[in-house]
């Protein structure tokens, strides 16, 4: 077969056959596509589940998410991070208690980003609950103040 130089219109057409895939994605669905393929070649990679929770996050894929960072849990036990991530993702999908437990873990191991927890949307609906307000007086009493 005859090698073909690429045309400036081949290469500039969004409505080309060979460009049409990326044309029709937005760039979170991009990302989102490309994570899952290299979690598929490396499927316990820490640093690509991590990227992918949040991307599917950011999706509003909150069920998803959950799923990750579960797995998340599993293979690093003792990351504060991924704890926290799991307290996030179980309050977006409605699962209250579990979530302050998550968050207990994540704070017991060390989380310490106080304002990011102040502001963290994911958060939103702990907010209000007697668990969150007990677990900002025992691991950060100067937020506790604010919060009642």
């Amino acid at each position: 077969m005859p090698h073909r130089e690429p045309t400036s219109r081949t290469l500039a057409e969004p409505d080309d056959w060979a460009w049409r895939p990326f044309a029709q994605q937005d760039q979170l669905d991009f990302e989102l596509g490309f994570f899952e393929r290299l979690l598929q070649r490396s499927p316990n990679n820490v640093m690509v589940l991590r990227l992918l929770g949040e991307l599917l996050n950011r999706k509003g894929l909150h069920h998803e998410a959950l799923h990750i960072d579960q797995r998340l849990v599993a293979l690093v036990p003792k990351d504060e991070v991924a704890h926290y991530n799991l307290a996030c993702s179980l309050t977006q999908t409605g699962q209250i208690q579990p979530a302050l437990e998550a968050l207990r873990t994540a704070l017991a191991l060390g989380y310490a980003d106080f304002e990011h927890l102040a502001c963290d949307p994911d958060l939103q609906a702990l907010r209000g609950e007697q668990g969150y307000l007990e677990l900002l007086r025992q691991y950060a009493p100067q937020m506790a103040a604010g919060e009642q």
